[in-house]
């Protein structure tokens, strides 16, 4: 909810009274106060009815012809719907109040109508109150505020009960409702005031009775009724700045009452606050309040102070006391403050005869000045009397009164003790465009509009900072004439102006001049103005020579003129430059005639001139400027040769002459010694670059606003602010210069400078003020206030948005859903490439000086240079993502760093999607692949054909590698199968020997037994021939029993030996296991005597025969065997080794011990699963270190010396079991303890 302002509570009564009065203005015309709109820069017609500003910063304001949006450069007009085809335009045209929601919801209304428009989709929305069901015709639309619920307060007349009633409109729903208060036609019709506190709405209505809206009956309940006289006045209502207390006055009194509590807090009645009188002479009129004091202003010209802490009581009334005054008009109708209140306050007062005057009450009501309708002034000359009439007023934001009348505009100049005076003048184009005020509007940048019945004016202070004085031949007090030719400040401080027709004393107190050397009848033209170090002033009048003042008593004490006779005497009467050097010497230059020296006794003058055969001379005769620097040189500017400097010693010149600058006018000193210079038609300001000599420039290229410099003839010295900056005026306007910065800043006829012309003459005061004349009066400058620059920030909207030359501005329900200023993102497709962006920084003061900056990100690098150009053109740009920004500057040069943004998408293509280019991903590896099938293949074929050629030539080479590396693999495996042969025969070797043995022995003992038997034959001792006989028999039983048991370890061998075919058969584990561990341990035996190892079976008789390739298990058991017997062999040796020199106990001796056994392993998961048998090889050898013992399935791994194994036994072993029979070996070792591997094999 917007909170009602003074003026809109207090409108009805405002123009209730004012329309009954007068009042008559007066100050000095102010330059170029106002910028004027009208018909002609794009108003619908001239009538400015009200004004308001939106949030984004635009102003709006209604005429009688539609309504205006204006952004400092173009209007927009809404007009109405003339044709009815069009449903969003507006269906009226004369525009009433407008009102803005905390939404930014414009409301209008006219007659019988009201309207809206969202800024943010930009539609036009009208609610027409008679198309209601209830068909209540509605007439005269008054609209009272926006509650927070974005309803429309409004009153109305009905023409056809005569009455007017208080009425909401619900803007979603375009429903309105009529609430049953109402008034007759003979009652007051501005009689309703509404306001809002909280969410609350408060109405005095009829009689003064306060009521309030009851949210959940929707009706307006009486909270505090009151009983008045018939036709008693309306009283006033009015929220304290608590927001909680309405300030509510009628015929009686006040009433203070709390809309939290619900309650009276306080009465004042009319005896309280010493009122005498009675209704309808006295009566209280309305109520304002600040955190210390209640103002009651009563009818009849009193004023009531009511102390809040202690409720004391103090009434002022009209003609007594603080509010007597002589010669004012002998009785007040009454009194009306303009709030807000603040310390001081103005007031006006009507009086019976319509005689208006103003007080300003000071220090909050505690002391009263007077001011008549003229301002105490009979100087102004204003429109007098009745039937002039305010029609708006405000204070701004310095808290100054503002008064719109009929006619003219006024303004409070605090300075001055009195109002400045506007009113419309057809002669001049800056003035009011109308004298007839209509409304007043201060935007958020603190800017005044004025709306008048032929146009709209923008209120610019510009002549604050510029002052300007001028001739007026009807006041002795003004300048003598408008051209000024000489300023000057002389040692008491007194400002001297020099005219072409007189000198002038300028008076500060009065703001007035005092003539000299005035004659209107001729022409004294004063050329020059200076003061000397006795403080006479010394002034040149064209033609007539010098005269010396004494400037305290304001006369002439000595004179110079030119005589033929006197050589000694002025070279001439047109001096147009003097200086007094730092010795005291008087020095004149002369137009055409040469440089003058006053000589010491002032009798005579020493002339010098240009002489061709004296280089030491000066070198031309128009002498231009005599200045000194600090250094006190003494420098002479001449017209056509430069400057020259002049030694003082020597009593001679040296020339500095550019070709380019030969006229040189003007001189200056900045802060730091360097000498600056100004020139006639050449490079503007320039200086000496001491290292060169030479001219260095700075002229239009460096900012400069003309090269060729406007100053009087007679000006010497470039003016110097309290900055350390030159004044520098031109023809196209002014400017200042820093010589530190070397940059410029211009000013112009629309900042206040006069009009530009040429032979200024400036002067820098001790006050710092810097005076410039010229052809057209004076400006008096104060730079401190100048350089005082607007910072109020731009805010820049982006208004309109070009994609492929189709504009867009409003919603289009599909690129925008909201209007372009509203739009932060869209979203384009990849032909929508090429887009122009409009944007426009709205700040009202010189519009068009605002400057611009802005930058696409991922395209633009940097931002581009500042411009007063508001649209931004980019072309052709390739699908992406994109940032526009822009940002802005006042006129004064502030930037508004928060720049205003769009982000812009342009799609790609399909084809140029990420599923397009997935989907050219799969076919590219498609064809990439079919590609590379059709290489491969072509490129398979080409080398099958090399190579089958290769092939022929190399088939032997190829198969004779081969057959070596064949004849390689099978010397290695051969190598360990006879490596395991070698220890398999040594073993059958020595079972065999045993058996053989018994049968050699037993056959040596036969052989003896048959000699002995034959003997005993032959010696017929058949006793002893049984007896050998009987030998004999049981040798040979036991040669074939160790026979047999020989044939039955062949028969064996055989046995397992014959099953190289590879297949399966049922064999005895046991009987394998037991006679390949005796023949291991034989064939260990038989290579090492002194091999010895126990050895322990435990075989499990559960496990039967199993079927295994008899030869290949066999190889497997003798390798483990082996490994086991090996192992134990070594550590013995190791142990056999350690122990030699020691003692060592039986029990403590290693003892070698190898063990097998054989195990049913049932299964576990009953009938379905197999059983297995395990065969374990157990050894107490050193065992396997840690590091290797993932790699003793490796082939070729060994850790037996090089020639002694070859590393396949145990990788053999693992793939007999694994892959041959589907069982698995492992092992346990133990370093220092042995070894255990296991073969587990499926039954």
């Amino acid at each position: 909810m917007t909170k009602p302002k003074a003026k809109g509570i207090l409108n009805s009564v405002y123009i209730l009274l004012l329309l009954l009065s007068q009042i008559a203005l007066s100050a000095q015309t102010n330059k170029i106060p106002f910028e004027t709109y009208g018909v002609k820069d794009g108003l619908p017609e001239e009538l400015v009815l009200d004004l308001l500003q939106d949030d984004q910063g635009f102003i709006w304001f209604g005429t009688q012809n539609g309504l205006v949006r204006y952004d400092g450069y173009d209007f927009h007009v809404f007009k109405n719907n003339v044709s009815g085809i069009d449903s969003s335009a507006l269906n009226f045209r004369r525009m009433g109040r407008l009102l803005k929601s905390k939404e930014g919801t414009i409301f209008m209304n006219g007659r019988s109508q009201i309207a809206s428009y969202n800024p943010v989709t930009e539609r036009i929305k009208n609610f027409d109150p008679n198309q209601d069901s209830s068909n209540i015709q509605f007439d005269a639309i008054n609209l009272q505020i926006v509650d927070e619920q974005e309803n429309v307060w409004f009153s109305s007349f009905n023409s056809s009960t005569s009455t007017r009633t208080i009425n909401r409109l619900n803007p979603r729903s375009g429903l309105i409702k009529q609430f049953p208060i109402a008034l007759s036609s003979n009652q007051n019709k501005n009689a309703f005031q509404v306001a809002e506190s909280s969410i609350e709405i408060w109405l005095l209505g009829v009689n003064n009775d306060l009521h309030v809206l009851n949210p959940k009956t929707d009706s307006f309940e009486v909270v505090l009724p009151t009983n008045l006289p018939p036709d008693s006045p309306q009283g006033g209502l009015m929220f304290s700045g608590e927001g909680t207390r309405l300030l509510i006055t009628d015929v009686y009194g006040l009433t203070v009452f709390d809309t939290e509590q619900r309650k009276i807090t306080k009465r004042y009645k009319n005896d309280d606050m010493q009122l005498e009188g009675t209704f309808p002479e006295v009566y209280p009129l309305y109520a304002l309040e600040d955190k210390k004091n209640i103002y009651v202003f009563h009818v009849g010209g009193k004023i009531s102070i009511i102390n809040r802490l202690d409720d004391e009581i103090t009434t002022h009334s009209y003609g007594e006391g603080k509010l007597a005054y002589e010669g004012g008009p002998p009785t007040v109708s009454f009194f009306w403050a303009h709030p807000p209140l603040q310390k001081n306050n103005w007031m006006h007062a009507i009086t019976p005869g319509g005689d208006p005057f103003l007080l300003e009450a000071k220090d909050y009501f505690t002391s009263f000045d007077f001011y008549d309708y003229r301002f105490n002034d009979d100087n102004n000359l204003l429109p007098s009397r009745y039937p002039t009439a305010f029609y708006n007023f405000m204070y701004d934001h310095n808290g100054l009164l503002w008064l719109g009348t009929r006619p003219s505009l006024h303004k409070q100049a605090p300075r001055k003790r009195q109002m400045d005076f506007f009113q419309s003048d057809p002669d001049d184009l800056n003035s009011l465009p109308s004298d007839h005020v209509q409304s007043l509007f201060q935007d958020s940048k603190e800017r005044l509009w004025v709306g008048t019945d032929k146009g709209l004016a923008l209120y610019q202070p510009a002549s604050d900072d510029f002052r300007h004085y001028v001739h007026n031949s009807t006041d002795r007090k003004s300048l003598s004439n408008d051209i000024i030719t000489a300023i000057h400040e002389d040692a008491q401080g007194k400002i001297w102006v020099g005219t072409a027709n007189g000198l002038n004393l300028w008076d500060e107190p009065t703001g007035t001049f005092k003539r000299h050397f005035y004659n209107s009848g001729e022409s004294n033209y004063c050329r020059v103005l200076y003061t000397d170090n006795q403080e006479r002033l010394w002034v040149s009048i064209t033609n007539k020579g010098v005269f010396a003042l004494d400037s305290q008593r304001e006369r002439i004490v000595k004179s110079f003129t030119s005589e033929d006779s006197n050589p000694t005497s002025l070279a001439g009467n047109n001096v147009q430059s003097i200086h007094q050097d730092f010795k005291g010497n008087i020095w004149f230059g002369h137009r055409n005639a040469g440089l003058n020296r006053l000589n010491e006794d002032e009798s005579g003058f020493i002339h010098y001139s240009p002489t061709q055969s004296d280089s030491t001379k000066i070198v031309d005769r128009e002498i231009m400027s005599i200045t000194e620097d600090s250094q006190n040189r003494l420098w002479v500017g001449t017209d056509n040769m430069g400057m020259n400097l002049y030694d003082h010693e020597a009593d001679s010149f040296t020339p500095h002459y550019d070709k380019w600058n030969s006229s040189i006018g003007l001189m200056g000193e900045d802060d730091q010694g360097k000498v600056w210079f100004m020139s006639y038609s050449g490079s503007g300001l320039l200086t000496i670059d001491e290292t060169t000599n030479n001219f260095k420039y700075f002229g239009e290229e460096k900012g400069l606003l003309q090269n060729d410099q406007s100053f009087n003839y007679e000006t010497d010295w470039i003016s110097k602010d309290e900055f350390g900056d030159f004044w520098i005026p031109t023809q196209r306007g002014l400017s200042v210069f820093d010589p530190q910065k070397e940059t410029f800043r211009s000013y112009f006829e629309k900042d206040g400078f006069q009009a530009y012309t040429r032979g200024y003459v400036t002067l820098k005061t001790k006050d710092g003020d810097i005076w410039i004349g010229g052809l057209h009066g004076l400006n008096r400058i104060t730079p401190k206030d100048l350089l005082v620059k607007d910072s109020s920030l731009v805010s820049v909207v982006i208004t309109d948005m070009s994609i492929n030359d189709t504009l867009y501005s409003k919603p289009d329900g599909d690129l925008f859903t909201k209007s372009v200023s509203y739009t932060d993102a869209i979203s384009l497709k990849h032909w929508q490439k090429d887009l122009n962006f409009s944007f426009v920084g709205l700040h009202y003061l010189r519009s068009e000086d605002n400057q611009y900056s802005w930058k696409l990100e991922n395209y633009d690098r940097v931002w581009t240079d500042p411009s007063t150009d508001r649209s931004a053109k980019y072309t052709n740009l390739s699908p992406g993502s994109y940032t526009f920004q822009v940002k802005g500057s006042n006129a004064d040069g502030i930037w508004n760093e928060n720049p205003t943004s769009m982000a812009i998408t342009i799609l790609p293509p399909w084809w140029k999607t990420w599923w397009a280019y997935v989907a050219y991903a799969l076919l590219i590896a498609f064809l990439g692949r079919r590609v590379h099938i059709y290489q491969k293949q072509k490129t398979i074929r080409i080398e099958k054909e090399k190579a089958l050629a290769k092939e022929l030539a190399q088939a032997k080479e190829i198969e004779k590698a081969y057959s070596e590396l064949k004849n390689t693999q099978t010397q290695l495996v051969h190598q360990a199968k006879m490596a395991s042969l070698g220890e398999l025969t040594a073993g059958i070797a020595h079972e065999i020997q045993n058996p053989l043995n018994f049968v050699n022995n037993f056959s040596d003992i036969n052989s003896e037994l048959i000699s002995e038997l034959i003997q005993e034959i032959n010696d017929e001792n058949y006793e002893e021939v049984k007896s050998i006989a009987s030998d004999l028999e049981k040798n040979e039983i036991k040669i074939k029993h160790h026979g047999n048991r020989a044939d039955s370890i062949v028969k064996g061998m055989l046995q397992h030996s014959r099953t190289g075919n590879g297949k399966r058969e049922l064999t005895d584990i046991n009987a394998m296991t037991d006679e390949y561990l005796r023949l291991a341990y034989h064939g260990l035996r038989a290579k090492d005597k002194t091999f010895n190892a126990t050895m322990e079976t435990d075989f499990d008789k559960n496990i039967g025969k199993v079927e295994v390739i008899a030869q290949d298990m066999g190889r497997v058991i003798l390798n483990l065997i082996n490994n086991a017997f090996q192992a134990v062999a070594s550590k013995a040796s190791l142990s056999s080794k350690a122990s030699i020199g020691e003692i060592v106990k039986e029990d403590n001796k290693y003892k070698p011990l190898v063990t097998i056994s054989t195990k049913l392993k049932p299964s576990n998961n009953g009938n379905t699963g197999k059983d297995q048998i395990e065969i374990t090889i157990t050894d107490n050898g050193n065992g396997i270190p840690d590091e290797i013992k993932n790699k003793i399935f490796q082939p070729f791994f060994t850790t037996k010396p090089t020639g002694q194994g070859t590393g396949l036994g145990l990788s053999l072993s693992h793939d007999i079991v694994t892959k041959g029979h589907g069982g698995k070996i492992s092992f346990e070792s133990k370093m220092g303890e042995g070894s255990s591997f296991t073969v587990t094999l499926p039954k």
